[in-house]
């Protein structure tokens, strides 16, 4: 086991209060990027859900073909 010289900064208070303050922040940074990510991997399911929803019933199907077919 190693021992940490006196003046040593990884064992002086200021790393230790640097760590207690970033510690909320970083729990709160991972939780929004999970969150973020998790948004955009099923926003394309749930896209590709509902149009094949709304493709599945006859007459919206004819609505959404009808709307291609005069924009492009």
């Amino acid at each position: 086991m190693t021992t940490h010289a006196e003046g040593d900064p990884l064992t002086g208070p200021l790393l230790r209060s640097a760590v207690r303050a970033a510690g909320v922040r970083c729990a709160v940074l991972g939780a929004i990027s999970t969150a973020s990510t998790a948004a955009a991997l099923l926003l394309p399911a749930v896209l590709g859900r509902t149009l094949d929803r709304l493709l599945a019933h006859a007459p919206a199907a004819r609505w959404v073909w009808g709307a291609r077919g005069s924009c492009c």
